[in-house]
């Protein structure tokens, strides 16, 4: 996990896109009120991207169900409001109504409002697959060991298992076109 800053722009410009409602159909929280969080995580993502030379296009405002066009790599960053720094014991969730959404990866991130931590990605199809046992199936409403209530039907996963962000670098890349080209195929 790598974390960085939140700069008083970035919240600014978080703020301001802020719309109150649904930002789309592929929106979760009625209110919107994950919009914020979820723009510092993206510029979180911009900020590692540019110190590793990565280039990207970030198409998040184009209303598409991923938020990255790297090398032809579709990108959904992932973000969760927190009140503390992740621990490695942590979950990270997707909801099922985001199963089939035309994306490749997940970068999964936590922000408190303070520091976006970056906590790792995983491969879409690593992650909905049925024999990955380091995931699990949860309902809406159902009440984990830490007492957290399900806001959605969705498949969560220990951040552990996720690889770590510092990973995500361009020779890593061809290895995530490879593995898109085959699961396209198979």
């Amino acid at each position: 996990m790598i974390w960085c800053d939140v700069d008083k722009t970035w919240l600014s410009y978080a703020k301001n896109k802020e719309t109150g409602k649904k930002f789309n159909h592929m929106t979760i929280l009625e209110s919107g009120s994950g919009q914020v969080p979820g723009t510092l995580g993206e510029l979180g993502f911009i900020k590692y991207l540019k110190k590793n030379n990565i280039e990207y296009d970030y198409v998040a405002d184009q209303k598409l169900p991923y938020d990255f066009l790297i090398n032809g790599i579709k990108v959904d960053v992932k973000t969760k409001l927190c009140t503390s720094k992740p621990q490695k014991n942590y979950t990270c969730h997707v909801a099922m109504t985001q199963k089939n959404y035309d994306c490749d990866l997940y970068v999964f991130a936590r922000t408190d409002m303070e520091k976006v931590y970056l906590l790792g990605y995983i491969h879409k199809s690593n992650f909905w697959c049925n024999s990955n046992q380091n995931a699990k199936d949860v309902r809406k409403g159902e009440i984990d060991d830490d007492h957290f209530k399900e806001k959605e039907n969705a498949r969560k996963m220990i951040i552990s298992y996720l690889t770590e962000i510092k990973h995500f670098q361009n020779e890593d890349l061809d290895t995530i076109l490879w593995l898109k080209k085959y699961n396209a195929d198979s």
